[in-house]
């Protein structure tokens, strides 16, 4: 599950960094999205079949949708992998937790509060804080042009870590991509 925020003007923002992951990971395999409701999802042969999905509401409501679409196809919550942004993350780091609270995320906290558990492995993609504070508008604005290769090597890694968690263990992934710098990996 990739977290963001829907229509165009939001496709580029920090804020929609776990869009862009499921993005990645769906065009890299060639599956394609199909509308479904309040979200967008396509199934695969990646390293198994598997689903990703992309709610179509606003970020903080997206645990609504999250638990619908758990309960329409029957996904167990070990099943279930969530790809979002992270302020308290430097940009260019991504960390795996295969399970923890919402970190002030209010997309991830809706999608516990929804779920009733914190045991909800995910992905998060540092951002970095603004200088000036201003967290809104810093999480829906867009990557300058210096940030903008960094933050494409980034997508792929995050993409990687998802494919990754299919098959590999949570100590593999965080020993593999909560390190000082996973780009180097």
């Amino acid at each position: 599950m990739g977290l963001g925020n829907p229509y165009k003007r939001y496709k580029n923002t920090r804020h929609n960094v776990g869009f862009m992951v499921v993005d990645k990971i769906a065009k890299d395999k060639g599956v394609k999205w199909r509308k479904q409701f309040f979200f967008k999802v396509c199934v695969g042969k990646l390293k198994e079949e598997v689903m990703l999905a992309k709610p179509l509401i606003f970020m903080n409501n997206s645990g609504v949708v999250v638990r619908d679409l758990v309960k329409k196809y029957k996904v167990s919550l070990t099943d279930l992998l969530v790809v979002y942004d992270d302020v308290d993350l430097p940009l260019g780091k991504i960390r795996f937790k295969p399970k923890g609270g919402s970190g002030g995320h209010k997309g991830m906290g809706s999608i516990i509060e929804c779920l009733g558990t914190e045991m909800i492995s995910r992905v998060k993609v540092g951002i970095g804080r603004p200088e000036d504070g201003d967290l809104v508008n810093f999480v829906l604005s867009d990557f300058s042009s210096q940030e903008r290769n960094l933050i494409e090597k980034v997508i792929e890694k995050a993409a990687d870590c998802c494919l990754d968690w299919i098959e590999f263990s949570p100590h593999y992934l965080m020993n593999k991509y909560n390190v000082k710098d996973p780009i180097s990996n």
